[in-house]
């Protein structure tokens, strides 16, 4: 909608109209379905579980050895090392750095998905129309042109050939 379609009204904002239509239950089943069967052979594909067991494998065993932690304490008591504050932040830093692994891992995964789900799920046809005359101006005063007759004439065949080739 133009612009100035309610400012008479005292509004003064750009407006849309969105006609949606809600699938039916099968056909929402099977897209849900189609998307989940993606995920899966992404995941398979990608062995995330398996990269994920490693990483988590590999950060156990960094905490475990204390691999990279420069010990301060003069002690060689875990118990004690363990205890400290800067063990802690240390402790902290490395789990930090395997959670930012792992969403790492996962965001290449859902970049994945989405290019791989534009391919594999079907498109769907879409009516789009842009009306600049509606029938008055800005001020409220009636004018000749209206697109929005031609428009609501064309969503009408839009519809009647979306009903026909669903029937089909």
């Amino acid at each position: 909608m133009p612009q100035d379609a309610f400012s008479h009204t005292g509004a003064n904002v750009k407006s849309s109209v969105l006609f949606l239509r809600k699938w039916s239950n099968a056909t929402s089943e099977k897209i849900a379905d189609q998307k989940q069967a993606l995920k899966d052979r992404i995941k398979t594909e990608k062995a995330y579980e398996r990269q994920i067991e490693i990483l988590e494998a590999k950060k156990k065993d960094k905490l475990r050895k204390h691999d990279g932690f420069t010990n301060n304490t003069g002690s060689y008591e875990r118990k004690i090392i363990e205890a400290t504050d800067l063990f802690k932040a240390w402790k902290a830093d490395v789990n930090a750095d395997y959670t930012q692994r792992i969403n790492e891992l996962k965001e290449q995964l859902e970049d994945l998905y989405q290019n791989e789900k534009q391919k594999v799920l079907a498109d769907y046809p879409i009516f789009m129309a842009i009306a600049d005359k509606i029938g008055y101006d800005a001020t409220g005063k009636e004018i000749a042109q209206n697109e929005l007759t031609v428009i609501s004439h064309e969503l009408k065949r839009f519809i009647q050939h979306i009903e026909k080739t669903e029937k089909a």
